[in-house]
Order: structure tokens, then sequence, then C-alpha cells
């Protein structure tokens, strides 16, 4: 029941271990009133393919964490829609998300504004968006802006300058 990654690991594990004493309660009981040896072996299947199915089930998620995919909850045309219809905003690209756990989220994105925005303007789009973000659990937030009619090298990697 548990939100992060490693509490639902970590409750499917205890139920897993909870599993395995019912299946041994089980199997002695039966045992002791018949002589049926082969129930040990076939609750122990049943209890390793259930084992299995949910380790292959939650590989995944921790593989997308792993290699650091996009938020599943989080849409990205949408998070882009909103941030246009902010006063002086031109365009947002470059912008890149992933997940610390799957519940922790990172974004980096860079926000054109229109040329002669004050800085007022920016730091208020800035901060709406930054609120936009909060609402949909990312933690550590980087926005670049840049104003329309300059160039920005973001494609060279540790080179985020415009000229």
């Amino acid at each position: 029941g548990g939100r992060s990654l490693n509490e639902q690991v970590a409750t499917w594990h205890l139920l897993e271990d909870t599993l395995g004493w019912v299946a041994v309660l089980i199997g002695g009981v039966i045992m002791s009133f018949w002589d049926v040896p082969i129930i040990d072996p076939i609750l122990s299947l049943g209890i390793s393919a259930f084992v299995l199915f949910n380790v292959v089930r939650n590989l995944k998620k921790v593989a997308l964490v792993f290699l650091q995919a996009a938020p599943a909850d989080f849409d990205v045309d949408k998070f882009r829609q909103e941030a246009l219809a902010l006063p002086n905003v031109v365009e947002l690209h470059d912008t890149y998300t992933w997940t610390l756990d799957g519940e922790r989220h990172v974004i980096a994105t860079h926000l054109l504004m229109r040329a002669g925005t004050t800085r007022d303007e920016i730091c208020a789009a800035k901060g709406e968006l930054y609120r936009l973000l909060r609402n949909r659990e990312f933690e550590h937030i980087t926005i670049e802006t840049e104003l329309e009619g300059e160039h920005c090298n973001s494609s060279l990697p540790g080179e985020h300058t415009c000229h």
C-alpha cells in the first residue's frame, strides 16, 4: 500500500514471506491427516510462480527508475500548453524529465520569452511554472530562460549559453 517503489517492493516481499509460512502450515496440516508428500512441492511451485510473476511485474518499474524514465503520470504536452498560456511565453523546449524513485521527480526545461520581457515578468513566469511543477511532485526543477532572438546552444553538454 506504499506510494514509493521501495515501499511497494518491501510490501510484496513481506507478503511473499507470509505466503510461504501459510503454505508450510497448510502442507503440514494436510500431511498430518493424509500421506500426500507431493503437496509440499506443489505448494512450493505455486508460491514460486506467484513470486516470479510479481518480480517480473515490479522489475519493469525498477528498470524504468534505473533508466531515468519520465514519470508515468506527467503529461509533457499538457505542461507545455500550460506554459504557453503564460504571458510573454513563446516556446518551451529541451524539456527533460525523469524520476528518482517513482515518487520524486526532476525536470529541466528552457523557457523562451518575448523580446523585451522584463526581469519581473520572467520571474513571474518562472514562479508560475514552479508552482505547476510542485503540484506534480517535482522536487528538483531547473528552468533556463532565453529571450526571443537569442540563440540557445543547448545541444552541447555543459555549454548552455545563449548568444
